[in-house]
């Protein structure tokens, strides 16, 4: 039985492993176990063998075997049991070799004898195979190889593959010439050559069997010289396909190949070619130089890998299944280059150590510093900086990574602690605890004017491309939380502090003190879907907004606010909105605002349930109530506002758009405006007003006209009963028309009314609103006369002064004349008649000043 593997084992070892079969004891003693080898049957699993024939003598044997179902084997010879010794004639003959389920060409034809003994026998054999020349002879003794010579050239390489039951993904030729005549250990000699060229692989039966898909025309060659140096073994070689240049620069084996030191490098000049093969776009080159060591009879595995094609160091050592891995002042740029990543770094540094003490289990730990600068052209929005340092430590264990990591900058930190990642199932665990130094410092990045600081903590959960976050801040003092998995994202407030919240959005601090609670629920955020609940209390602190915004209500005011019914929608936030303080209500009904857009359309009520909260802002005494409804609309500097309201017993109806304010109303009550107004009664009628006011230019123009107007006890009333001895508050004004420019803080005005005796003017009056006066010429016909009155001072207690013009000057004239002629004074009257009253008095003699005391006296009775 033992004399049927022999061949067999020569056939399969050398054309599949020659330069490990004869180089190497273990190698040479599977090929050519001795004839009577009991143990060869367990060895050979392969290739699978199947006698057909079997004749055995006491001193002859004949045997047939077909090998793969395809190969002839047969043995005849002489064979000595006693004397333990044997002479015998083979051979192989094939035409074809079987390989998953197809035959390919194999055409073999070798003849060859092995004689000698059990322990010593020699073995020689030639003829034809996998297309070339082959011949081979080698000495065995005591199972250990101690001569061997063989040679084969030009044979394909796809042959040898076949026949070793592998897929056929090389093609080439092999050229193998072994010159060994002797491996005695005490005086070993001899050379060998193994060369492949013309060698390509085949890319369809990598992707179909192995799911590789190698570069294209990835081309072999390989040259390899041995040759025996003292007791140990020297080899030399190249290994090189179009992507990958192997040089061996030294292998020192002992005899045995138990022993063996290897010197290499590595080198790829076009890392993109693995692209394919890695499924990772590369670029650049990459060298590598390295040492492996092994003792098989003291268990040693060793290997030393280096490279400098990333700046700095790299190293990796392995021993018997640790590894270390050493990175010093390695260039993060040139990572990002030769991995075909944006340039998002500028410069950086990166040091690591990575000691792994089981490979089989993966246990190991590790610790890594950075520091880097970002490349700030690549990034679409502004950081306060770019200069960042990174330090992470943690180990491997139970397949599963631990670690904590610090992330800082100038302006802030973030620390990953207790982070976890299983290799089982993919899951990433980590809390995290971030703080900004000064949020002023994102002022270009959220393009809004920040301060303070923010801690945020929480925890994050990553599974696939699930991402599961919670975090929480007390910055606001109160709790804010969120929480976000799968497109959902929950916000709860709790009592946050509005006066910190201003403070960060660099506000003034009209906030007293307040909060805010409640909570913003989004059911997607890709679909920006979900529900708004927001309450508000808030003092508003009186001093600031005086300073700020020069309005004052002489107190701090409470606020309450809170949102009612408020849903997100497709980028739109829908609902109604409560502001509520003492004395007045604001409410925004059904309003949509447009995020995308930062528009707004409302519906809105606006509810003074006492006016008189508006005395101190408005520096005016008001009374009473006042509701206006109405609908507003902003989008981007456009403004629309339109109201009504139903108050002095007639219809106010305004409308603002952009920059144009209009102004109708009618049927109001002159009584009741002045009423709210805390003025006094001095006129009455039924008022109609029409304004159109440009808010940009601030100019504009009114018309007013009102019905049946009566004059009121007033200043002006008793001036007119005194002087004209009339009393113009039993008239009735049908009408009384009014109109005027309005130009800044300037309105000119004019007014013509008539009763059934009087007639009033008063033509381009002045009125000052920054400044509440008035300036205004009234001119009154009474009786066929005209008089006129000067209006002056501020406008809620007006001055009304007589001029001396008119009818008083024809009764001045008409006295003095009279009184003076009796005087004999006509000339000197001449001279002052055209004067004013007091010129007159001034140019009239002392003599005659007495006289006329009595006279001014009794004027206008």
């Amino acid at each position: 039985m033992k004399k049927i593997f022999i061949p067999i084992i020569v056939i399969v070892l050398v054309l599949m492993f020659p330069i490990v079969a004869f180089f190497t004891p273990k190698g040479t003693e599977s090929l050519v176990k001795p004839l009577l080898n009991q143990e060869l049957e367990k060895r050979v699993k392969k290739p699978k063998i199947v006698l057909t024939k079997l004749e055995n003598s006491y001193d002859k044997i004949a045997l047939e075997a077909l090998i793969q179902n395809s190969i002839t084997l047969n043995v005849v010879g002489s064979i000595y049991y006693f004397k333990k010794s044997f002479a015998l004639m083979y051979s192989l003959k094939a035409n074809e070799v079987e390989f998953d389920g197809e035959r390919y060409r194999l055409n073999m034809d070798i003849k060859g004898k092995a004689q000698g003994t059990f322990t010593k026998f020699n073995v020689d054999g030639a003829g034809k195979a996998f297309d070339s020349d082959i011949n081979y002879k080698f000495i065995v003794q005591r199972d250990i190889i101690k001569s061997i010579v063989a040679n084969i050239s030009n044979a394909k390489i796809e042959q040898i593959l076949l026949l070793a039951k592998q897929a056929p993904y090389l093609k080439g030729l092999l050229h193998l010439h072994v010159n060994m005549p002797s491996l005695d250990f005490n005086n070993p000699s001899g050379n060998a050559k193994i060369e492949v060229e013309k060698g390509i692989f085949n890319r369809k039966l990598f992707l179909k069997k192995y799911n590789l898909l190698l570069p294209k025309d990835e081309k072999l060659s390989l040259l390899f010289n041995a040759k025996v140096v003292g007791k140990k073994i020297l080899s030399t070689g190249d290994i090189n396909t179009t992507t990958v240049k192997l040089k061996v620069k030294k292998l020192i084996s002992s005899l045995d190949f138990s022993i063996a030191k290897l010197y290499f490098s590595t080198y790829i000049e076009d890392l993109s070619r693995l692209n394919s093969l890695v499924k990772q776009k590369l670029k650049g080159s990459l060298a590598l130089d390295g040492i492996a060591y092994f003792n098989k009879k003291k268990n040693i595995k060793q290997a030393l890998l280096t490279t400098k094609s990333f700046d700095g160091e790299v190293k990796a050592t392995y021993s018997n299944n640790k590894a270390k891995l050493l990175l010093k002042d390695v260039s993060l740029a040139k990572i990002e280059h030769k991995l075909s990543l944006p340039a998002y770094l500028t410069q950086g540094k990166i040091n690591a150590k990575v000691n792994v003490k089981n490979l089989e289990s993966y246990e190991s730990d590790f610790t890594l510093k950075s520091n880097f600068t970002l490349n700030q052209k690549l990034f679409k929005v502004v950081l306060p900086s770019y200069k960042y340092r990174l330090k992470s430590s943690g180990k491997f264990e139970n397949l599963a990574l631990l670690s904590q990591t610090n992330l800082d900058s100038s302006y802030m930190t973030l620390t990953l602690k207790e982070t976890k990642y299983s290799l089982l199932n993919k899951r990433l665990k980590s809390k995290f605890n971030l703080t900004i130094f000064d949020l002023k410092s994102l002022e270009k990045l959220t393009k809004a004017p920040l301060r303070g600081k923010l801690n945020l903590y929480g925890s994050l959960t990553v599974l696939s491309k699930d991402i599961t976050l919670n975090a929480f801040t007390k910055s606001f003092s109160g709790l804010l939380s969120l929480q976000y998995n799968k497109d959902r994202l929950k916000v709860k407030l709790k009592e946050l502090s509005l006066k910190k919240i201003l403070y960060t959005l660099n506000q003034a601090t009209l906030i007293k003190s307040g909060t805010i609670s409640g909570f913003i629920n989004l059911d997607s955020i890709k679909a920006k879907r979900g529900k708004v609940v927001l309450e508000s209390k808030a003092l508003i602190n009186n001093d600031i907004l005086e300073k700020v915004y020069n309005i004052s209500f002489g107190k701090d005011i409470n606020l309450y606010a809170k949102t009612k019914n408020t849903i997100l929608e497709k980028n739109r936030l829908k609902g109604d909105i409560s502001l509520k303080t003492k004395g007045a209500i604001f409410n925004l009904y059904d309003y949509v605002y447009n995020i995308k857009s930062s528009s707004l359309k409302s519906k809105y009520a606006l509810d003074f349930k006492d006016l008189s909260i508006l005395n101190k802002p408005l520096k005016q005494k008001l009374k009473g109530t006042l509701k206006v409804v109405g609908e507003l609309s902003k989008s981007g500097k456009y403004i629309f506002l339109s109201g009504n309201a139903l108050k002095f017993d007639g219809t106010i109806n305004f409308l603002l758009k952009g920059n144009k304010f209009t102004l109708n109303a009618a049927g109001l009550s002159i009584v009741k405006i002045a009423d709210m107004f805390s003025q006094p009664r001095k006129f009455d009628g039924v008022a109609k007003v029409d304004l159109n006011y440009n808010l940009s230019s601030k100019k504009g123009k009114f018309n007013i006209i009102i019905d049946n107007a009566r004059f009121l006890n007033s200043q002006l009333v008793d001036t007119l009963k005194r002087y004209l001895n009339f009393d113009v508050s039993q008239e009735l004004f049908h009408k009384v028309l009014i109109d005027g420019n309005i130009n800044d803080n300037i309105v000119i005005f004019n007014l013509a009314t008539k009763s059934r005796k009087v007639k009033i003017n008063i033509y381009q009056g002045k009125i000052d609103i920054k400044a509440k006066t008035i300036y205004a010429k009234v001119r009154v016909h009474f009786n066929g006369n005209d008089y006129n009155f000067i209006v002056k001072g501020p406008l809620d207690d007006p001055h009304f002064k007589i001029s001396y013009s008119g009818v008083l000057k024809k009764k001045v004239e008409k006295k003095l004349k009279k009184e003076l002629e009796k005087l004999g004074v006509d000339k000197e009257l001449k001279k002052i008649l055209p004067k004013d009253v007091k010129e007159i008095e001034k140019a009239i003699p002392q003599d005659i000043k007495e006289s006329a005391k009595e006279l001014f006296k009794g004027l206008f009775k």
